[in-house]
């Protein structure tokens, strides 16, 4: 009788964590800083995803091992052991254990979106799904309330996201995911309700007046195109330089006005400056001061996440940063015909190009630059592995 009360509560505790406490944990994680009315309180909704990884690890232990068998887990974890070995050699203000605890956060977190779509996959995209309606209906509240408010300068909110390079991090994201819904869609139905939930999206983008949203969510298209219709890949550069034109007479402002931010002297900086430890890199939590001669300030944001694997890792760190995207890219395209696989893939395309102008912290605390490397990685890493399993059953 013991033995089956165990059992049965076992089996509860597996039911709620699969079921529940894991979908509902990635929902706020994907959507809570949208409503948040400060980034500080972000990684508090952590917390949350440590209990589901826990749980789901305690449930099956076993899953574990299917992590250590995909090769893009395996070049993510060879990625981050690096850096933290890296620490060995870095001359930081944080002690190793303040860096070592950020990575471990991101591997757990990596592991917590693995076992959550092992356990239950259509859990997982249940909730990404409700994320992206989500996100729809905030795009539409925050251009009302820039409207209300005169619509004068850059969008920006009122809460957490109140930098609009910040709140395009965030909804790039879910742009990406509803234009790879949208070239994914069977039907006319859901291409068009794909079409309506991007314009939203696409807006807001353009009115944070950043332009590095919209350069990442063009080299997203051209890489969705080239996976979903790759016979339509004129036609879509095509679609691309019209778009840079129309901007250009429609809103010249967005491209000319604020020049290119100092982002050539600066790159040019974080070069000079990563050829002093070319191979190895300064280490994880090498500071970085970027001093220009126009400028009374010095700059510490390498504004690229690449330069930023160069100065802290050397080449070694940047091979294995390429290595990473590589691997992601290319199993991508060999599972391109599971459309899960494609709808992930896009976030990381995005997250990439994206990070080629901003961004500069590899392994920070959870918050928004999550956004664009490591969320994406790991819904990516969740969709390989659910469509290598259907594989397997079908050969079976």
């Amino acid at each position: 009788m013991e033995k089956d009360t165990l059992m049965t509560n076992f089996r509860w505790v597996r039911t709620f964590s699969e079921h529940w406490l894991a979908p509902v944990s990635l929902f706020l994680m994907l959507t809570s800083l949208m409503w948040l009315p400060d980034r500080g309180y972000f990684p508090k909704i952590y917390y949350l995803v440590i209990a589901s990884a826990l749980l789901l690890g305690w449930s099956y232990p076993r899953n574990l091992l299917g992590l250590l068998k995909n090769p893009l887990s395996v070049m993510i974890l060879s990625f981050v052991a690096y850096f933290a070995l890296s620490c060995a050699w870095s001359v930081s203000e944080e002690s190793a254990g303040v860096l070592l605890k950020r990575q471990m956060q991101v591997v757990l977190f990596l592991c917590f979106v693995f076992l959550a779509g092992r356990a239950s996959f259509v859990s997982l995209c249940r909730a990404v799904g409700f994320a992206m309606v989500f996100a729809v209906a905030m795009a539409l509240y925050e251009i009302f309330q820039f409207y209300m408010s005169g619509g004068q300068g850059r969008l920006a909110s009122q809460g957490a996201l109140s930098n609009p390079l910040l709140i395009s991090h965030i909804y790039g994201f879910f742009a990406a995911l509803w234009l790879a819904c949208l070239l994914v869609a069977d039907s006319r139905a859901q291409r068009a309700w794909g079409l309506v939930s991007l314009f939203p999206l696409l807006l807001l983008l353009v009115l944070t007046g950043s332009r590095t949203p919209l350069v990442a969510f063009f080299a997203c298209f051209l890489w969705l195109v080239l996976l979903v219709r790759p016979r339509m890949l004129i036609y879509a550069l095509a679609a691309s330089a019209l778009a840079v034109a129309v901007i250009l007479v429609v809103m010249p402002q967005l491209i000319t006005d604020r020049g290119v931010s100092y982002r050539p002297e600066i790159w040019a900086n974080v070069l000079a400056q990563s050829k002093e430890a070319l191979w190895l890199g300064h280490g994880l939590g090498a500071a970085l001061s970027i001093k220009l001669p126009e400028i009374s300030y010095a700059f510490s944001d390498p504004h690229n996440m690449t330069l930023s694997v160069l100065y802290r890792g050397g080449v070694l760190g940047l091979l294995l940063w390429a290595a990473m995207y590589c691997c992601a890219a290319s199993m991508a395209w060999r599972r391109r015909t599971d459309r899960f696989v494609v709808i992930a893939s896009a976030t990381v395309i995005y997250g990439l190009m994206a990070g080629m102008t901003e961004g500069g912290a590899l392994f920070p605390r959870p918050k928004e630059h999550w956004f664009l490397l490591w969320i994406p990685l790991a819904l990516l890493l969740a969709a390989l592995d659910s469509a290598g399993r259907k594989r397997d059953a079908r050969v079976a």
